[in-house]
């Protein structure tokens, strides 16, 4: 029985120690990181954007985000369809790519649907749908695109 007794008071010495002096545990750390951020032009972007000029009415500005269409008597009482923009897809995966404006005579449609599956390396064409018959149409002013891409919807289907 004393062996039982030594060894209780053994271990209650200890655990008292313990708790005094402590674990000797992490209880904070901090360390200082640096990290470095850089945009790249859309020549390296995973979705590239570009003026599309094949049809001669848009061109380059001098600011990097605007085209210039110039597009000068349209149809008061007319739908017109223009090619406006190229959209790349650079990534190494397929995309869904979408657009759409900030104006309700615009429409934005990509070429083959609402919506299209660019491959990669692939470009598509953003057209826009001018209608100038609408209540609000008005000759000149900016008007605001959404490209949308996204690698996930691939191969659904919203083509009209």
């Amino acid at each position: 029985m004393q062996r039982h007794n030594v060894l209780v008071l053994v271990g209650i010495v200890a655990i008292g120690l313990g708790a005094i002096v402590g674990s000797g545990a992490l209880t904070q750390v901090s360390a200082d990181r640096t990290a470095t951020v850089s945009v790249t032009g859309d020549g390296a972007a995973l979705v590239g954007f570009g003026a599309n000029t094949t049809s001669g009415i848009v061109s380059n500005t001098s600011d990097a985000k605007a085209i210039r269409l110039g597009v000068d008597g349209l149809n008061d009482d007319a739908t017109t369809t223009l090619p406006v923009l190229d959209v790349s897809n650079n990534a190494d995966t397929s995309l869904r790519v979408n657009a759409s404006t900030d104006v309700d005579y615009v429409d934005a449609r990509m070429s083959g649907g609402s919506a299209v599956d660019l491959a990669s390396g692939d470009t598509a064409v953003v057209h826009f749908e001018i209608d100038a018959t609408h209540s609000n149409f008005t000759d000149g002013g900016d008007i605001g695109v959404t490209i949308q891409a996204d690698s996930s919807r691939t191969g659904t289907s919203t083509a009209q």
